[in-house]
């Protein structure tokens, strides 16, 4: 838009109503949550999703995406190919759905926030919740906690593995993972040890025990 276009629209805006201002600004807020979710998307790097090579070219646009095009292998794509993200419209009410999840809401109250309709916000809920597992660090730096955790075992639709393993009776439902050390009647095979970890925001000293 020209300057001078763009002057008489804004001296057009004094004749407007209450309701047509309540209007005109979720259509700009729609447009400015757009624009940062596409900030957001091409300053990833441009890097083919095939091959894992860097020698792409720009290849047009399309559902308002750049495309790229790779040197190595020929195949094109844009920034959110092969991203649990790919598919997903109205990109103006992403940053609404981090925010109903960061909030914990319900499917029924994201739903009407983003004035969707509840399967939208079931889908975008599991969309968005399987992108941690692609962006997730592969190793832990600085200070660090880690603490072991015992989880019951399951072998639900795998009878072969239960009689090969010959471990123990099959176990009805429910159940409670305590420490295995604190129930000596109970086969230790019950029991699958994992030993989480993530960064430590604080700077707390690391302590470990060794049993």
């Amino acid at each position: 838009m020209r300057a001078r276009e763009l002057k008489q629209l804004m001296a057009q805006t004094a004749k407007l109503t209450v309701t047509q201002r309540e209007q005109l600004m979720a259509q700009l807020g729609g447009a400015i949550a757009r624009d940062e979710v596409m900030a957001i998307i091409h300053s990833r790097p441009a890097v083919c999703r095939r091959c894992q090579s860097v020698r792409v070219v720009r290849n047009g646009q399309a559902g308002g995406l750049q495309r790229y095009k790779c040197r190595s292998c020929g195949a094109t794509f844009n920034a959110l190919t092969g991203s649990s993200l790919a598919g997903l419209r109205h990109r103006d009410k992403w940053l609404l759905q981090a925010e109903a999840l960061d909030e914990g809401l319900s499917v029924r109250k994201a739903a009407a926030r983003l004035d969707v309709h509840r399967t939208t916000a079931f889908r975008w809920r599991h969309r968005f919740l399987a992108l941690p597992r692609e962006i997730k660090a592969r190793q832990l730096a600085g200070v660090a906690e880690a603490d072991e955790t015992y989880l019951l075992c399951s072998y639900k639709g795998q009878p072969r593995r239960l009689r090969a393993e010959q471990t123990r009776k099959p176990r009805s439902r429910g159940g409670r993972a305590a420490n295995p050390a604190c129930q000596p009647n109970r086969c230790r095979s019950w029991w699958c040890a994992t030993v989480p970890a993530r960064p430590q925001t604080l700077c707390w000293q690391l302590q470990t025990n060794t049993a």
